[in-house]
């Protein structure tokens, strides 16, 4: 009643616009006693628990551990260990786009009371000029 191996056989990223990060790694357990059921391979040593973080991940943490057998033989089980980030995926980064500038305006007429010299503006009977 022993494990033989343990082995990572697959590691994989979720491709996600949004939301927490998830990996999924599958171990290859091999077990000496066709006895041994899938509690002996997930409790074997190198196959990561809850709360483990993710070998390359730091972010990462185990969230859920499946067991499967492999068919055709009592003596190999494939461990699936689902991580999950507390860091959510962001699909729009504003610092990698490029400035959008908008500007709008406002027509209207406006009639001058002073010219550049801050003299009145008015007309030859020096009266206030309205066009």
């Amino acid at each position: 009643m022993a494990v033989i191996s343990v082995n990572r056989a697959l590691s994989r990223e979720e491709d996600v616009t949004s939301g927490p990060i998830r990996f999924t790694d599958e171990y290859l357990v091999e077990v000496d006693d066709p006895n041994d059921g899938p509690v002996v391979a997930r409790e074997a040593d190198g196959v990561p628990r809850f709360d483990d973080r993710h070998p390359d991940n730091d972010d990462a943490f185990v969230v859920n551990i499946r067991t499967k057998d492999v068919p055709g033989t009592r003596l190999l089980f494939l461990i699936a260990i689902d991580y999950e980030t507390s860091v959510f995926a962001v699909s729009f980064i504003p610092e990698n786009e490029e400035p959008q500038i908008a500007w709008s305006g406002l027509e209207r007429e406006m009639i001058l009371e002073k010219d550049i010299n801050n003299k009145p503006i008015v007309n030859s009977a020096n009266d206030k000029f309205d066009p």
